[in-house]
């Protein structure tokens, strides 16, 4: 009877196992191999060639980066292309790139949970300094910033400041003996988006943004061993104390 308690009992914790959620997985979103007059239905083709299969994506807002830009960009820090909004480096206008995902990889329990990517925040002519009134006034109120959204649900606000690296801290404008005063960033970002999330937003204000390797994370992460092995023991003590009890009632009735 023993052993067929032990094959029972592991047998429904093997199930237990095979029914749990998909294990997390990740979706690299590159943009380097782009032509710079890509426009966001070209990205959108082109993302969907990225997804898994089932999986689509729609795509507005979004523009090829511009080759003829010669200041340090995301091409610098990433190489190849990029996508971004408005501004003098793309051929639109937009202020905010959208994506909404579909698919087996985005529902349920294999929803998207963490994003990943290299951004930039270009300067604009209405922040030319966070000194004095440069930048609409008091408190700099015009100072560029991108917003990322995931759903209707504000999840990162990121800052321009002004430059500091070696690599960027002359422009065109500035000349090189002169040093950029204007607000601009360039960095990556790591976040937590919210359960059932399909629709990502990257804003704008009031100059353009732009974004390259997207990393997308979607299902659940991978369960530790160790409740396992402890499901795995409780059961063997039990096991073992049944048959030691049976033992016993079987030596005293000898």
């Amino acid at each position: 009877m023993v052993k067929h308690l032990l094959l029972s009992s592991a047998a429904a914790v093997v199930a237990l196992t095979v029914a749990s959620p998909a294990f997390a997985g990740t979706i690299t979103l590159g943009f380097g191999s782009l032509v710079s007059t890509a426009t966001d239905t070209h990205m959108q083709s082109y993302i969907d060639g990225l997804l898994p299969s089932g999986d689509s994506v729609l795509v507005t807002g979004a523009e090829g980066s511009c080759n003829t830009v010669t200041s340090y960009t995301l091409t610098n820090k990433d190489g190849g292309s990029f996508i971004g909004t408005g501004g003098d480096f793309v051929v639109g206008g937009a202020n905010q790139i959208t994506m909404t995902f579909s698919g087996p990889d985005f529902t349920g329990l294999n929803a998207l949970r963490n994003i990943a990517f290299d951004f930039e925040i270009f300067p604009d002519d209405s922040c030319t300094s966070l000194t004095g009134n440069n930048c609409g006034g008091n408190g700099n109120p015009d100072t560029p910033d991108l917003k990322v959204l995931a759903g209707s649900t504000l999840i990162a606000t990121y800052l321009a400041g002004t430059p500091t690296s070696p690599a960027y801290v002359h422009s065109p404008n500035s000349g090189v003996t002169l040093d950029e005063a204007a607000p601009q960033e360039i960095g990556s970002a790591n976040l937590s988006v919210p359960g059932g999330t399909t629709e990502l937003t990257f804003a704008d204000w009031p100059a353009g943004i732009a974004i390259d390797n997207l990393v997308l994370t979607t299902g659940v992460p991978e369960p530790g061993t160790m409740p396992l092995l402890g499901a795995f023991l409780t059961l063997g003590a039990w096991a073992f104390g049944l048959r030691f009890g049976n033992d016993l009632r079987a030596t005293r009735r000898k």
